[in-house]
């Protein structure tokens, strides 16, 4: 198993909570997957949101749930695009679920969020 470097060969660290990756300069691909590793394995993650999209989400979700297998997922699907595809997949979502555009109340219940100043 290859440990992770905890700096770059230039020498300068690598962000806390990251796997030490490094992008080779005009990767684009290799450089969007470090930002995403970097983005979704933190420890301090619980849940992740996913709103709109395209193809990038469904990678995304894989990788968070790779990372956090037990933590909570809510895709927002009444704006469409990969998250609802997504919702739809991930099953459990009524009809109405897929169409609400009530955010607030959405955040507040699938993540036990409180209204700020209450």
């Amino acid at each position: 198993m290859v440990k992770p470097r905890r700096q770059h060969r230039d020498g300068s660290p690598t962000p806390k909570g990251t796997r030490g990756v490094e992008p080779v300069p005009d990767d684009f691909n290799m450089i969007l997957l470090c930002v995403r590793e970097a983005m979704l394995s933190r420890p301090d993650l619980k849940a992740a949101v996913f709103i709109g999209g395209m193809e990038g989400v469904e990678i995304e979700y894989e990788m968070f749930k790779r990372f956090h297998p037990e933590a909570k997922v809510l895709p927002v699907a009444a704006p469409g695009g990969a998250a609802q595809q997504l919702a739809i997949k991930l099953e459990g979502y009524s009809e109405a679920d897929l169409e609400d555009a009530d955010f607030a109340h959405l955040f507040h219940n699938e993540l036990n969020l409180g209204v700020l100043g209450h």
